[in-house]
C-alpha cells in the first residue's frame, strides 16, 4: 500500500539504500522507524516491538515469530491511518502536483489518476461522479483559488478507496 501511494505520486525510489538506521549505534527511537524517504517498504527497518506505523497498521508479519500465513484485517484504525497520516496527505498533495504538471485538462488528469492509482480508465459513472465532486468542492470554496487542494482531496480519496488497498 505504502509502495504504491509512493509509486502513484512519482516519488518511489526504486534503489537500495546504503545502510540502515539499526545499524547505526545508540538507542532507537519509535519515530526514527516512522521517518518516511521514499524507498521501498522492503527497506523499512524491521526491529521487534518497532514496526513503523504503515506497516503495523496493515497486517505486517510479527518480526519476533515464523509466520507462515499473514491475517487480513480492516480495521476503522486503517481508515483513520488514510484520512489523518502525514505521509498519506503528502504523496496525495504529490500525486495532485503531478497531474497538474503532467495533463493540461481536467477529464485527462482524471484519466490519468485512475490510471496511475487503479491500473485502469475510469468508467463514465466515475467520471461523472469526479465531475460532481470537483463542482461542489468549487461551490464551497468562494475564493475559488484551492483548485490544487480540490485534487490533494480526490487524490487522497483514491487511496483510501478499497479498489486501491486491496488487489484482486
Amino acid at each position: 500500500l505504502r509502495d504504491a501511494m509512493l509509486y502513484a505520486s512519482g516519488n518511489l525510489d526504486t534503489r537500495r539504500p546504503r545502510g540502515s538506521i539499526v545499524t547505526g549505534s545508540g538507542r532507537l527511537n519509535q519515530d526514527q522507524f516512522n521517518e518516511d524517504d521514499g524507498y521501498r517498504s522492503v527497506y523499512l527497518p524491521v526491529v521487534r516491538d518497532a514496526l513503523p506505523e504503515s506497516l503495523a497498521l496493515f497486517d505486517a508479519a510479527d518480526p519476533s515469530i515464523v509466520t507462515g500465513e499473514r491475517e487480513e484485517t480492516s480495521v476503522p484504525g486503517q481508515a483513520l491511518y488514510l484520512m489523518n497520516n502525514p505521509f498519506v496527505i503528502e504523496q496525495s498533495e504529490a500525486l495532485a502536483k503531478r497531474l497538474l504538471a503532467e495533463e493540461s485538462t481536467s477529464q485527462a488528469r482524471f484519466e490519468r489518476a485512475f490510471q496511475l492509482c487503479y491500473g485502469r480508465s475510469a468508467t463514465k459513472a466515475e467520471i461523472t461522479a469526479t465531475r460532481g465532486f470537483f463542482s461542489r468542492f468549487v461551490l464551497a470554496d468562494a475564493s475559488g483559488k484551492d483548485h490544487r487542494l480540490a485534487f490533494t482531496t480526490f487524490c487522497q480519496s483514491l487511496f483510501a478507496s478499497a479498489e486501491f488497498r486491496y488487489l484482486n
